[in-house]
């Protein structure tokens, strides 16, 4: 049932007041791109992205070069504004005479900025080894977001060969001066252990940190923590609150999550309208999860009217970019023909795309192609090889194959050993509290004896079922 709408009067806190009141004396660009960055990063006031790029448009505007290169990069990113790839030449090119001048001078920011322009050629030729350089003499000042700039350049091969090791060391440097984008980056590094040993306890702090500044990504992230229980006290509800404070910003990676939440009912009522509405969202910006997970409710009908034409327009949405799910999910409906005419050839193409990202699904289904002779030469040696890869990566049900694979030899010598040891790990996937329960429970019988009917009954009654979880990659 939906709320009734409640007029509200909308009354300034004394501290709000007392901002506005000092923002209207601004008198000079400096002054305003200095109070737009403090709302950008947080500093002294709440991270408000819009607030900050609407002070720093109104300096750059004024002809303060710094901060017309920063409404550019701001324009790039989509930070505060929509993404806008014509503004972001357009002020990138307005700054650059100055920005060249103030850079070859020293200054920190106009360095980074510089960097920024060669990095991704906007507002002079792409130069990476040049962005490098610059990135490099604003870090060697101990300027935060050249620190961060240097590191990015090093997790990703731009313009040096690359080092997460040290990419983390200039994030931790940057992160120890408050940037909150470096805390968010050396997050990603603890949770994946790159460049640092992996500790999730310590990225669910890098998180908090960044998202107690204000910062949207690290909201999203830290939500998703306390969605799968990763460093921190596994916590629905916790994660909803952290998803809706990124979903204030527009995070469409925190829509996609919300929008998982209510699917699954994980913090909030299963609701199928609400997970459609927030899918929506975020696919209107261009996230590719969120276009397949969507184009999954067109399909089957749930909290949309069932449009197969739908799901598969959604699907290629994804697949365009490049999202290995989608490509997947086109093979499949081909393979099944779901929306369209059953094509077994064009079903391989589509789970050869996806398999190139080595997406296990797709490689599972080749694999089933391959035993089969759909839309290929049937050729069991590599129907088994494919199970091989997707098993490799933890999935059950090429698991399950590949064990049906030993047991009758099918492109492999049979091996029954080897057969039982896969038939155990597609059952640990999809059972693991149950397995485990029934690993204490003979361990209890053999050490103690026997078992109780209290055991019993407390496994019968940790029984779950998992689903898997949102994906959510900044």
């Amino acid at each position: 049932m939906k709320a009734p709408l409640v007029a509200l009067i909308v009354t300034l806190s004394p501290i709000a007041s007392v901002v506005a009141f000092a923002e209207g004396f601004l008198s000079s660009p400096q002054d305003q791109y200095q109070q737009g960055i403090e709302y950008l990063d947080g500093k002294g006031v709440n991270a408000d992205d819009a607030h900050a790029f609407e002070l720093i448009k109104k300096a750059a505007d004024a002809g303060f070069a710094k901060a017309q290169a920063r409404v550019g990069i701001l324009y790039a990113n989509g930070s505060g504004t929509p993404k806008n790839e014509a503004g972001a030449v357009e002020y990138l090119q307005k700054s650059r005479e100055q920005i060249q001048k103030e850079a070859t001078q020293g200054d920190p920011d106009a360095q980074t900025s510089l960097g920024y322009m060669y990095d991704h050629g906007m507002g002079m030729e792409k130069d990476l080894h040049g962005a490098l350089n610059w990135y490099a003499k604003a870090a060697n000042q101990g300027y935060p977001r050249g620190e961060r700039s240097l590191g990015v350049c090093y997790f990703n091969s731009i313009g040096a060969e690359k080092n997460l090791t040290e990419a983390a060391k200039l994030f931790q440097k940057a992160a120890d001066q408050g940037d909150a984008d470096a805390q968010s980056n050396l997050g990603l590094c603890y949770a994946s252990g790159l460049g640092v040993e992996k500790n999730l306890a310590e990225a669910a702090r890098c998180y908090q940190k960044a998202a107690d500044q204000g910062d949207a990504v690290a909201q999203n992230l830290l939500g998703r923590c306390y969605y799968e229980g990763n460093g921190v006290e596994q916590n629905f509800a916790e994660a909803v609150k952290w998803y809706r404070k990124a979903i204030e910003q527009g995070n469409a990676w925190a829509q996609n999550n919300l929008a998982w939440c209510y699917e699954t009912g994980g913090g909030v009522g299963q609701n199928f309208v609400e997970a459609a509405k927030w899918y929506q969202k975020a696919a209107d910006q261009g996230n590719a999860t969120a276009q397949v997970n969507l184009g999954y409710l067109y399909e089957r009908g749930l909290g949309v009217k069932e449009s197969l034409p739908e799901a598969l327009t959604l699907y290629h949405e994804a697949a365009d970019q490049g999202n290995a799910t989608g490509l997947y999910d086109i093979g499949r409906c081909y393979e099944l023909g779901t929306g369209l005419e059953q094509n077994f050839s064009e079903a391989v193409k589509w789970y050869e795309k996806a398999t190139d990202q080595g997406y296990s699904d797709a490689q599972n289904n080749l694999g089933w192609s391959y035993e089969h002779g759909n839309g290929v030469v049937q050729n069991l040696a590599e129907a088994a090889k494919w199970y091989q890869k997707a098993a490799d990566q933890g999935n059950a049900n090429a698991q399950i194959n590949l064990a049906r694979c030993y047991y009758g030899g099918i492109g492999v010598e049979k091996n029954p050993a080897e057969a039982a040891k896969w038939h155990l790990k597609a059952a640990y996937q999809r059972h693991k509290e149950e397995l485990r329960i029934l690993v204490k429970s003979l361990v209890n019988y053999y050490h103690e004896g026997s078992d109780t009917p209290e055991d019993t009954a407390k496994a019968s009654s940790n029984s779950i079922t998992v689903s898997p979880s949102p994906t959510a990659t900044p």
